[in-house]
């Protein structure tokens, strides 16, 4: 898969995975995606927004995650992904987990996944693909403010 489907900075990566080059971090992102190259190119425009960044290739392991009490404040899924946990049912099992947890949904079929899918919830955000790093930080900022508000309802 060619990289350019996201706009891919040119910065160093933090050697860490939950550290984001000495700033602060805005929140933590659980990022599920099981392109290898996609997922590595979202996870260095994440860091460089600086948010800190728990990589995983598929639903599964994201779960593995959460039912160890791994903290993380977004979800950012593909919502197609091979195996029994797609993007859909990852978010209802982490929301059972973790209601505070806002879901980023990352797709590129919007009407066959959104507008017909009854386990998508319309009020979750999405990043249509291919999409661009302004819009990943718009989404992400936003998702951000509304983990940070539900957090402090809690």
């Amino acid at each position: 898969m060619e990289r350019s489907r996201l706009s891919v900075l040119k910065s160093p990566l933090p050697a860490a995975h939950g550290e984001s080059g000495g700033r602060e971090v805005r929140a933590t992102v659980l990022l599920v995606e099981d392109d290898d190259q996609l997922r590595d190119a979202i996870e260095e425009n994440l860091r460089h927004l600086g948010y800190a960044v728990i990589p995983v290739p598929n639903g599964y392991k994201a779960l593995q995650l959460a039912r160890l009490g791994i903290k993380f404040d977004l979800l950012l899924t593909d919502i197609r992904m091979p195996g029994e946990i797609d993007g859909a049912r990852l978010a209802a099992e982490i929301h059972m987990l973790r209601p505070d947890v806002v879901v980023v949904f990352s797709t590129g079929c919007v009407e066959e996944e959104i507008g017909t899918s009854k386990r998508l919830d319309r009020q979750n955000a999405y990043l249509i693909k291919p999409y661009t790093l302004k819009q990943m930080e718009a989404t992400l900022a936003a998702a951000a403010m509304r983990a940070t508000k539900s957090q402090r309802l809690r």
